[in-house]
């Protein structure tokens, strides 16, 4: 090359015009390919002013133009130029005369002359670069730096050939190829059709890229076009983009199958697509080579990715019947990394539209673990950009949730002889979940561009009494039913039970001295629901807070759980009647509730406990102050996003969790609150995170209207009326459903008031004569009101990884030739999010359970598996070990910090096993011979 950085022509240009003579009159410059835009005066380096008297091919025109020009002081620069859209030879006779009075050799701003300004020892492929002429000169940066990498192939040949030209503008078009990357040069018919298959699909190259990516592939290739094994590769410049979709969906489908599902699958493929840029047949045996040949490459995504619009629902539709079939195909193809994501999400969306129709009475064995596919992580985070695959994922996630809530409505639910048991069974089993899983997953089907598939789903999820969300309601009203029959048990050791909010603080805080010497943070997350919890703000606030000590319970909210009620009592820890101040006077002041309750003396008051309301607010934020020298001892912070939601939210679950999410992260330069308390809490800092109470979704069915004649009658108004409560005992005869009675005592200007709170049990909900319907409220008897969380954590200093199991019995019985459930937990005790690998086998070498996942920090994951209790016994009916059920081996590895997987020693357990072996029967008409004796 003549110069290191390259000249533009306009450049060239100038710098030819500011070495004339200082006194030229006229400069003569060639343009015939309309590199320069030209204006009507230029200034060269020198500072000098050129008039610009363009030719186009109208002689009068530019003959105006010159005596325009020479009426003034400046040199002329006469430009000969075709009109645009015009490739004729330049024919300038008619003004010689003109021409004549130019002084010097003429500018040649050609494009062969600009070439050989770069390139001056060169013969380049003149009609190649007269084509591509305004990609090369756009491009000439980039051409001047792919130069090198050109070079270590052919060095500085004196002429280009077609090929090498296309191929250095190709480099220059996309900087990261090597030429290896573009040169087709294979001597195999399969590694180089595979080699321009995965070209022409590369994600880069554009529809306008593609006739010159065609042209180097052929120029490289050592194969003729007509080549019997390589022909269907060449077509037309105007089906390169429609050719590359449909070669890639045909290889793409073609790979599902070991064996094709029909001797003409080639010929059935191409006609039910179809295909119309090339003859599938023509591939023949070559195919199963390219395929390799491709995935080898690294190509195979690419490949993939371009299939997916052509893949449409449509089309998969019309050529189901040739997909692979059987049980086990599904599952195979859905866990294979190479499937499409169009085909992914055709299969699962046909399971889906079985279930909703009715067409399968449950869920395809594969269905459950579809949520283990990393791209199901990444739409959580909201990291997916193609649409296809986000389709997929979210098809992938709504499937494996409705798949899980069926599951779970199907199982038996145990006895439980304490509220604080099924609270335990009700949180490790993921029953809080269901419900948002409902949400989630209809919300997530919503969002594809479906509205079949948003039909069925809406017929199978939220139609009247027999919809799911239906079905789940049935099912938690049972479970609330139980906890109101436990409750009406002793309502007076309920509200003081070891799992009540009143523990929470003496638990988590004040219980083994954790909090002497250090700063202490109480979050109240004012109505958040234990699924919000667990679902949204725990894995949030685990990537940068971690649990202390194991403190990470659930707990009851206090009855009613109405704010006034339920917030009082937790930050108190105490019921109405106890709540006073430091001179032992009733109080409803939470900011002295609190103080009292951690332990802090009254001198010390005033100077250690800080109380914020709407603690989200930048108003509440400029109160807290922005520097450690701001802070207290004690900061009780109340965040009602969740309640004030739950108020006034109209809309579903899923979409209230979302808008609780939004404000727990910083978006568009406003701090959200975790970013906000990172900037506040220090790293030895006690931060306590729990909710006053949930909220119950009201179903429209389920009011129970209260008349206004009823409550005359009993002295009460409609003030005595709420969602979820009546501040009274209602008669029998009302007919209100099931409820429970709360006493709730508290002291008002010095004398004892008791109300009797009634509080509906499940669903049902009250409704004033008059009265208007909300979508959700709290104050009654349900778990979906009543469980929160009571949490203990402090800033992550060091990650650490640890998966461990939890639960799991040292001894396990089973009847011979029966089955028994073994049912254990494993818990995150680590401070990061680790993938797990769970299996269970037995002596006799069966698999009883594997299982992969992935837990955030302080999360557990509850399991269950059936154990057949096989037994044969020798002639003095001892066990037979190699043939009787004695140990089951339990091996639960999880990745370390560096992302490996791992197999810790804590992870290892034997259990061992029992089995009770038949009764012995005794054929008494055997001995009858005896008798005859």
């Amino acid at each position: 090359m003549s110069r290191k950085s390259p000249e533009r022509p306009d450049e060239l240009l100038r710098r030819q015009l500011s070495a004339r003579p200082q006194g030229t009159r006229c400069t003569l410059a060639l343009d015939p390919d309309r590199l320069v835009e030209l204006g009507p005066m230029l200034l060269d380096e020198t500072g000098r002013t050129w008039e610009i008297v363009p030719y186009r091919g109208d002689d009068v025109a530019t003959r105006r133009a010159w005596k325009r020009a020479r009426s003034g002081s400046n040199p002329l620069l006469l430009v000969l130029t075709r009109p645009e859209g015009d490739d004729a030879t330049l024919e300038a006779s008619g003004i010689a005369d003109l021409i004549s009075r130019a002084e010097g050799s003429p500018i040649d701003l050609s494009t062969v002359g600009y070439f050989h300004s770069l390139f001056s020892r060169v013969n380049p492929p003149t009609p190649a670069l007269i084509e591509h002429r305004h990609a090369f000169v756009e491009r000439i940066d980039e051409i001047v730096k792919a130069y090198p990498r050109w070079k270590d192939r052919w060095g500085e040949p004196d002429t280009w050939t077609r090929g090498q030209f296309l191929a250095i503008l190709v480099m220059a078009r996309f900087p990261d190829w090597t030429l290896d990357d573009l040169w087709c040069d294979e001597e195999s018919p399969w590694a180089f059709a595979a080699h321009a298959v995965g070209l022409l699909c590369h994600p880069c190259v554009v529809p306008a890229d593609l006739p010159a990516v065609a042209e180097v592939i052929w120029e490289s290739a050592r194969h003729v076009r007509t080549s019997e094994s390589v022909a269907w590769l060449s077509v037309p410049a105007n089906d390169l983009d429609a050719f590359r979709e449909e070669v890639a969906a045909f290889v793409v489908l073609r790979d599902l199958a070991t064996s094709p599902a029909s001797p003409h699958l080639d010929t059935l493929l191409g006609v039910k697509l179809p295909l119309t840029t090339f003859d599938p047949e023509r591939l023949g045996e070559l195919l199963p080579r390219i395929t390799v040949a491709i995935k080898d490459s690294g190509r195979w995504t690419d490949l993939r990715r371009r299939a997916e619009p052509f893949l449409t629902l449509a089309r998969l539709s019309k050529i189901a019947d040739l997909l692979p079939s059987g049980p086990e195909a599904p599952a195979r193809l859905l866990e294979s990394e190479s499937t499409s994501q169009t085909v992914c999400a055709f299969l699962i969306r046909q399971a889906l539209l079985d279930r909703f129709h009715a067409k399968s009475e449950s869920w395809p064995s594969w269905a459950r673990k579809l949520d283990r596919h990393p791209s199901v992580e990444r739409l959580r985070r909201g990291e997916l950009t193609d649409s296809a695959e986000r389709n997929c994922a979210a098809l992938r996630a709504a499937t494996t949730m409705l798949a899980m809530v069926e599951e779970a409505l199907a199982e038996v639910v145990p006895d439980f002889s304490s509220a604080e048991q099924l609270l335990d069974w009700y949180v490790a089993h993921g029953r809080h979940l269901l419900e948002f899983h409902v949400a989630q997953a209809f919300a997530l089907l919503e969002s594809i561009d479906d509205p079949a598939l948003h039909e069925s789903a809406h017929t199978f999820i939220m139609r009247p009494s027999q919809g799911l969300r239906y079905r789940l309601r049935s099912y938690t009203d049972q479970l609330d039913r139980r906890l109101a029959g436990l409750i009406r048990g002793d309502t007076h050791a309920f509200q003081y039970g070891k799992r009540s909010a009143l523990r929470i603080i003496p638990d988590l805080l004040r219980t083994g001295r954790r909090m002497v010497g250090k700063r202490v943070w109480i979050l109240v997350m004012d109505g958040m629901r234990y699924d919000t919890w667990d679902a949204v703000i725990r894995p949030l606030l685990t990537e940068h807070f971690q649990v202390v000590s194991g403190l990470d319970r659930a707990y009851f909210s206090l009855l009613p759980s109405k704010t006034d009620i339920a917030r009082r009592g937790l930050l108190a820890a105490a019921i109405g009647k106890d709540w006073k101040n430091y001179s032992g006077f009733p109080t409803k002041d939470e900011r002295v509730l609190a103080a009292r309750a951690v332990g802090v003396p009254k001198h010390e008051f005033d100077a250690k406990v800080r109380f914020v309301a709407e603690a989200e607010t930048t108003d509440a934020r400029a109160k807290m102050g922005y520097s450690p020298d701001d802070l207290r001892d004690v900061n009780v912070l109340i965040y009602p996003i969740s309640d004030d939601l739950g108020h006034y939210h109209n809309d579903t679950l899923a979409a209230l969790n979302e808008k609780v999410r939004s404000q727990l992260v910083s978006q568009q330069g406003v701090r959200g609150i975790i970013d906000d308390l990172r900037c506040r809490v220090q790293a030895t800092d006690l931060v306590l995170i729990t909710s006053d109470h949930g909220f119950q979704e009201l179903f429209p069915e389920d009011g129970v209207t209260i008349s206004a004649a009823k409550l005359y009658k009993q002295g009460k108004s409609e003030d005595d009326v709420a969602y979820r409560y009546l501040r009274f005992e209602v008669p029998a005869d009302w007919g209100v459903g099931e409820f429970v009675v709360i006493p709730w005592e508290e002291q008002v200007s010095g004398k004892k008031q008791v109300t009797q709170f009634t509080l509906p049990v499940g669903a049902t909900w009250y409704q004033r004569e008059k009265g208007k319907p909300a979508r959700f409220a709290h104050g009654g008897v349900s778990l979906a009101e009543m469980i929160i969380p009571g949490v203990l954590m402090q800033l992550i200093q060091q990650k650490a990884a640890r998966v461990e199991l939890l639960g799991l019995p040292t001894e396990f019985a089973v009847k011979e030739d029966e089955e028994e459930t073994l049912t254990f937990e494993i818990i995150n005790q680590g401070n990061v999010a680790a993938a797990y690998d769970l299996s269970v086998r037995s002596n006799l070498g069966q698999a009883i359970l594997d299982r992969k996942g992935e837990l955030a920090p302080g999360k557990r994951e509850a399991f269950s598996c059936k154990v057949f209790g096989h037994f044969q016994a020798d002639l003095n009916r001892e066990p037979i070990r190699e043939k009787t059920l004695t140990v089951l081996n339990v091996k639960l590895g999880h990745c370390g910090l560096d992302g490996k997987m791992f197999w810790p020693n804590y992870g290892r357990e034997t259990v061992r096993v029992t089995v009770r072996p038949k009764p012995t029967k005794i054929d008494t008409d055997a001995l009858k011979a005896f008798d005859e004796l």
